[in-house]
């Protein structure tokens, strides 16, 4: 009798495991969903040069138009896509899809496993995790360059603006939607549209990313992260990413105005300010101010327009924050702002305005940038 149970025991559960793992063709779409995010992986490409086409949304627009890996080996004059090569397979278990090749590309040198997991995030955002595993089946270490390629449309629109730096790309339509194309470890990256980045990864010519200058826009955004990788003997090597819809969008807005000094008027400047689940951090700029002098970033969180000595304030001054760091000759300063994690500080506005020493300004003591507002998104 007990033996019996037992036996019926273990038959449930065999079969609530089956229920919860989906066997997913690799010749059609898969989808996963998590609270009100969906995210869909197209059928995986059957040729070398093909891209997926993927969707990712929280219960309203579809951002993500499409979104592959890409590899070359050391020696490869060209980079391949991650295909159906006939030793791939796919499984769908809960939120997260696992995609393996157990002989990438009948080379008989790696095998390959890419998990996507999809977590919603707020009320209104999603992130799809990735992390890309290849593991060298040899007794040599090998070389690898993986590549990462997504095309986003925030809001449904094809004209993005993007701000950011090599590991971050935080992409807006400025009105409605932000997204985030984000990157681990020390990758380059490249912006541009998809008719010009995406041939550079399919056609039959080596192709290494030029990196880019933090801003992209008002155009068709697609993106690209390269990492090379080396993979010892018997050993594997990851590497990691995110697609991301916001939960709130980014915003940055000038104010009122500013004291022109040796340059003329200062400018200031940031990254679009995302606060993710951990600490992060993001770049606030000076420029065109007087070079190799000394410069002030005010930073809190109510604005105001008030004449102080001559110079004229646009944060509060009294027990504002300030940070000091001296200018670049080019009249350039970099300030690095760490961001608080967590969706509570979504939507927040900080208030910023920088100030540069400069005796050849009207006041005889400083120039000041415009204020600028920084409105935090966040996932």
């Amino acid at each position: 009798m007990q033996s019996n149970l037992a036996m019926r025991s273990a038959l449930a559960l065999s079969v609530t495991a089956l229920s919860a793992t989906t066997l997913a063709q690799t010749n059609v779409p898969v989808t996963v969903t998590a609270g009100t995010a969906t995210y869909t992986q197209g059928a995986l490409p059957i040729t070398e040069d093909a891209t997926v086409g993927d969707s990712l949304s929280a219960g309203t627009t579809d951002v993500l138009q499409r979104h592959w890996w890409f590899f070359r080996g050391e020696f490869d004059r060209r980079e391949y896509a991650f295909r159906d090569d006939g030793t791939a397979t796919r499984t769908a278990v809960g939120p997260t899809v696992t995609t393996s090749w157990s002989n990438l590309g009948h080379r008989g040198q790696v095998s390959a496993t890419l998990v996507q997991t999809l977590t919603m995030s707020g009320t209104a955002g999603a992130r799809v995790n990735e992390t890309m595993t290849l593991t060298n089946l040899t007794n040599a270490p090998l070389r690898f360059d993986l590549f990462s390629y997504a095309d986003f449309d925030a809001g449904g629109n094809p004209l993005n603006i993007a701000r950011g730096n090599r590991n971050s790309h935080v992409v807006g339509d400025g009105l409605t939607q932000a997204c985030e194309f984000r990157a681990d470890g020390q990758p380059v990256s490249q912006v541009g549209p998809p008719s010009q980045l995406l041939p550079d990864l399919t056609d039959t010519t080596k192709t290494d990313l030029l990196g880019w200058g933090g801003e992209f826009g008002p155009n068709d955004y697609a993106a690209a992260f390269q990492w090379t990788i080396e993979i010892p003997a018997n050993g594997s090597r990851s590497v990691s990413s995110d697609l991301v819809m916001l939960d709130c969008q980014p915003q940055l807005v000038s104010y009122g105005t500013g004291t022109p000094g040796a340059n003329g008027m200062p400018v200031l400047d940031s990254e679009f300010a995302v606060t993710r689940q951990q600490t992060s951090s993001t770049a606030i700029r000076i420029s065109n101010g007087l070079g190799n002098s000394l410069s002030a970033l005010l930073l809190g969180l109510t604005q105001t327009n008030q004449t102080i000595s001559g110079i004229n304030f646009l944060v509060i001054p009294n027990g504002t924050p300030t940070f000091l760091r001296r200018t670049f000759p080019d009249g350039v300063a970099m300030y690095d702002l760490t961001l608080p994690g967590g969706i509570p500080f979504c939507g927040l506005n900080l208030y910023a305005q920088g100030f540069i020493y400069d005796p050849s300004s009207s006041n005889g003591v400083a120039s000041g940038t415009q204020g600028l507002r920084i409105t935090l998104g966040a996932w």
